[in-house]
């Protein structure tokens, strides 16, 4: 698991999506499986955190945390054999974080860390238990049984990495010559792009169903003023009428099968300014590296939801009446895709 938790620890590393599928050994991904697992809990029970801070020994970190103190000595010495901690310290016992558990696991500023999706990963581990029923019947997981996972992907959704979300404000304000754009943020979540854009001087709308807006309030401490605006509603319904400099939708259109998703993107053309620029982030099938999984991911959670194609996103921003359609990687697993109803004439 060592070795394999350092393979790809750096993403760049990643072979890209079009190279032949890889096969896998089975007792590896086993081993593997269960030290993610362990991680998680490590994370979710402060442990990691604490570490990221300062040294500590098992029975130090067990009482600052209020867990158990033979838990946490055979949790650490299981986080050593994976390389996420280091050996214990032969006169104070005390053990940190390697740096390949901080910038993985435990630092929430480094481009490669997966600590806000490991809670998620963990809540939609039942509902993959069930895949074959769902295979079956072709419906979603009963919604009582994705309650949890859906609390955990807000959370992540919210801890998105910083470089992230910094490069995907900065490609789509690059697009925009407004002074100071009205930014449209559908299906926005937890406000991690509204806060981006409002910190680049933007005024931003963020339009959600009213359901998502009810738990994000209190989770996130969102709320309008300064510039955002907190709209509830059903964005295939209605889209507000703005007009809008920059219409983003960000880990959305996978949640719609292509027809709807389309129809969709056709709704924000009639909304925006005649130069305004749309803006589709997403985790593009035949391009970024896990959209097979995500597929299976909305499979279970959804009805219709699937990955889409770039060039089929491009194509249907095209049919909307935006253009000259540019698509950037943001990481191994998102890419984004800007047109301008200005077409060619956008700042860019």
């Amino acid at each position: 698991m060592t070795r394999g938790a350092r393979r790809d620890d750096d993403p760049a590393a990643m072979p890209p999506p079009s190279e032949p599928p890889r096969t896998f050994d089975a007792w590896s991904l086993r081993e593997a499986a269960q030290a993610l697992l362990l991680v998680t809990a490590a994370v979710e029970t402060g442990i990691l955190p604490l570490l990221l801070r300062r040294a500590g020994s098992a029975a130090g970190v067990a009482a600052e945390l209020g867990l158990d103190g033979r838990a946490v000595r055979l949790c650490l010495a299981a986080l050593e054999e994976i390389g996420v901690v280091t050996p214990e310290t032969p006169v104070t016992g005390t053990r940190s974080l390697t740096d390949f558990g901080r910038r993985r696991f435990a630092d929430p500023a480094s481009p490669s860390t997966v600590a806000a999706d490991l809670p998620v990963w963990r809540a939609t581990i039942p509902g993959w238990l069930f895949l074959a029923d769902v295979l079956r019947a072709g419906e979603p997981l009963p919604v009582d049984s994705r309650s949890a996972a859906r609390a955990a992907l807000y959370a992540s959704l919210d801890a998105k990495p910083p470089a992230r979300v910094a490069a995907l404000v900065g490609r789509v304000l690059a697009r925009t010559a407004a002074a100071r754009p009205r930014v449209l943020d559908v299906g926005g979540g937890s406000g991690v792009h509204a806060r981006a854009f409002l910190a680049r001087g933007c005024r931003v709308t963020l339009l959600e169903r009213p359901d998502v807006l009810a738990h994000v309030r209190g989770a996130f401490d969102l709320d309008g003023g300064r510039g955002l605006d907190l709209v509830e509603g059903d964005a295939e319904a209605a889209l507000p009428e703005g007009p809008w400099d920059v219409v983003l939708f960000a880990d959305v259109l996978h949640e719609l099968p292509p027809d709807r998703a389309a129809r969709l993107l056709a709704r924000a053309a009639a909304v925006c300014e005649p130069s305004a620029i749309a803006a589709v982030a997403d985790t593009f099938s035949g391009r970024c590296a896990g959209a097979g999984f995500l597929g299976v991911t909305l499979l279970l959670h959804t009805r219709a939801g699937e990955p889409h194609a770039a060039a089929d996103v491009q194509r249907w921003l095209e049919e909307a009446g935006f253009a000259d359609a540019r698509i950037d990687d943001l990481d191994p697993v998102h890419a984004l895709i800007t047109a301008s109803r200005g077409g060619s004439r956008a700042a860019g």
